[in-house]
């Protein structure tokens, strides 16, 4: 029986975002698999719901048998982490010093000594750093088995700060998901005053770390194959690969009629490429929209925004269209919302990877609107799986026609459904990701 260690620098649960998505769903492949998982996971939850979430993950995940919850460093520790192995070196990573600390790196390394696991799953740089200098450790020598080694990056983390560099401006937040972590003055220096010199300072970390930590891992897997080849390269080696997501295909409600005029957009809104499009979409494109529809003699549109964390810039944007626009937070089954909607809208600009949210709007039936930046990393054809829009005018004609056209709407959504079907199974992809961890099904 195989024994999974797995390194989370994050909670996933509910995963709202496509990265937790993505953790959560590496997860439950594990189910019926032959193996046992123990947990370790950086996390600022109290000690009371610290309790509830172990309680949540062992109901849930009989398979898994510990669950050990770390603290993030302190602020002080992570500013010196910061000063000595970001600023004054090259050692690092911005994110990985906040998330680093020795003492954690003894705590890891006893909890490999006792468990003895037979893989070793790393979430991110974030985690991937403790298992850096392991080939080499006492902790490796004193094992009866070198463990297998698995770091997991989602994607090529100096190209997105390089496309937040080029594409951001001051009122976009930097820090993300990771600004509940850091008081409001670090975040204002960060996403205000220390902006560009912050992003130029990680990019060149990343395209340093990019080379140095693959060879540290007997697998390193990347969620677009389109970025496979460029951390090959990069790093050297050729145990990279990638590991498309899978799709949840959801049980539809039998009776979904279409709301007339209906857009639907789902995303977490406080990440800034969701931010940035959703902004750009809301102000330019809506009114587009509303201009064709007019044209046609048919009344407006209507928006629906399922995700949680509406920034006040996206809440500012959408009062302007009063209640045309409605936000429902983030909704653990949104299928009757997704299904009764005519066209789900992916406004992409920048970001890396596969864009997950496009998959779950083709798996809810939902004929989407994309741009090139959105499609990337996936097969898709223009008017086929998906319409792909080129320029602002291109994108409000594509939901107008949409709105305006049954038949094209049936095309799309049978086409987008069949491309989930054929690259996007769970059980396929179930199967890649424990040949890759090294357990038997």
């Amino acid at each position: 029986m195989t024994s999974l260690l797995i390194l989370w620098a994050r909670y996933p649960f509910p995963p709202q975002s496509g990265r937790t998505k993505l953790l959560a769903q590496r997860l439950a492949f594990c189910a019926g698999a032959n193996c046992t998982v123990h947990l370790v996971i950086f996390d600022t939850a109290s000690e009371e719901e610290q309790k509830r979430r172990k309680t949540f993950l062992q109901e849930q995940f009989p398979f898994v048998q510990s669950v050990r919850f770390l603290p993030l460093p302190s602020l002080p520790h992570a500013a010196w982490n910061m000063l000595r192995y970001s600023l004054l070196s090259d050692a690092k990573t911005l994110q990985e010093s906040l998330f680093f600390s020795p003492a954690y790196k003894r705590l890891i390394d006893e909890e490999i000594h006792r468990l003895q696991p037979t893989t070793i799953y790393c979430d991110t740089f974030r985690m991937a750093q403790y298992l850096e200098d392991f080939q080499q450790s006492a902790t490796l020598r004193n094992l009866p088995h070198k463990p297998h080694i698995v770091f997991d990056w989602d994607d090529i983390f100096s190209q997105k700060y390089q496309n937040y560099l080029e594409r951001t401006d001051d009122d976009t937040p930097l820090l993300g998901y990771l600004s509940k972590y850091v008081p409001a003055f670090i975040q204002k220096l960060a996403n205000h005053v220390l902006r560009r010199t912050l992003l130029k300072i990680e990019i060149a970390r990343s395209l340093q770390r990019e080379t140095v930590l693959p060879p540290h891992a007997d697998e390193t897997i990347l969620v677009s194959p389109r970025e496979v080849e460029t951390l090959q390269k990069r790093s050297n080696t050729a145990s990279v690969s990638a590991m498309l997501p899978a799709v949840h295909f959801p049980t539809l409600p039998e009776n979904c009629p279409e709301r007339p005029q209906s857009l639907v957009f789902m995303g977490l809104l406080n990440f800034m490429p969701n931010e940035e499009g959703l902004l750009h979409f809301l102000e330019v494109i809506f009114p587009l929209v509303q201009k064709k529809l007019a044209q046609n003699k048919v009344s407006r549109a209507s928006l629906t925004i399922i995700g949680a964390n509406p920034t006040p810039r996206l809440l500012a944007a959408a009062e302007k269209h009063g209640e045309l626009v409605k936000f429902t937070g983030f909704v653990p089954e949104p299928a009757s919302i997704l299904c009764s909607s005519e066209v789900f809208i992916a406004p992409v600009y920048y970001g890396t990877g596969i864009k997950t949210k496009i998959l779950d709007g083709m798996a809810y039936h939902v004929p989407v609107v994309t741009t090139p930046q959105g499609a990337e990393g996936l097969a898709l054809r223009s008017g086929e799986e998906a319409i792909i829009a080129k320029s602002d005018e291109e994108f409000a004609e594509a939901c107008t026609r949409l709105i305006l056209n049954p038949a094209e709407r049936s095309h799309i959504r049978a086409q987008a459904l069949r491309y989930v079907q054929t690259h996007h199974t769970e059980e396929a992809l179930r199967t890649r990701f424990l040949s890759i961890c090294r357990i038997s099904s």
